[in-house]
This record gives structure tokens, C-alpha cells and sequence, in this order.
């Protein structure tokens, strides 16, 4: 979670000051903590998606020959080089 707050001028002469705060799983973390886990979170999320999108074109291929999913062996047709 990133959370700002902002605090108001107390008179004419101050600045806007914005404190951030930054938390992750319910406690507070430096800022180069929260990056990190947010890296790691989205690469985790990223390789997840790929696995998911590989292993569904791979289970859509077909030998032509039988119409069947492939089991490893090489069919007829497949000679080795």
C-alpha cells in the first residue's frame, strides 16, 4: 500500500508538506523494500501468466497422424537427425 498525506500551511509562509508512507502486508517498509516486493510480485505474476499461456498452446497440439495429444514418442512420420 502507498499511502500520502498531506499537510496543510499553517500560515502564508509554509510549504505543502507530503509525507509518504509505505506498507506491505500490514506493516510499514522502507520505500526500497516496497519496489523490491512490488518487483518481485509482478515478475512472479508475469512468469505465472507465461507458464499458463505455454502450457495452453502446448496442450492444443495435436499429431496430425492420430488426432491425439503427443506423449513424447516420436510417430512414425518423425525421423531422428
Amino acid at each position: 500500500m502507498f499511502s500520502v498525506w498531506l499537510h496543510e500551511p499553517t500560515n502564508h509562509r509554509s510549504w505543502i508538506r507530503l509525507m509518504f508512507e509505505f506498507s506491505s502486508g500490514g506493516r510499514r517498509v522502507s520505500p526500497d523494500q516496497f519496489f523490491k516486493e512490488f518487483q518481485e510480485r509482478a515478475v512472479e505474476q508475469a512468469t505465472q501468466d507465461l507458464e499458463e499461456r505455454v502450457h495452453g498452446t502446448a496442450a492444443s497440439i495435436i499429431d496430425p497422424e492420430t488426432g491425439k495429444h503427443p506423449t513424447g514418442e516420436p510417430s512414425r512420420h518423425m525421423t531422428a537427425t
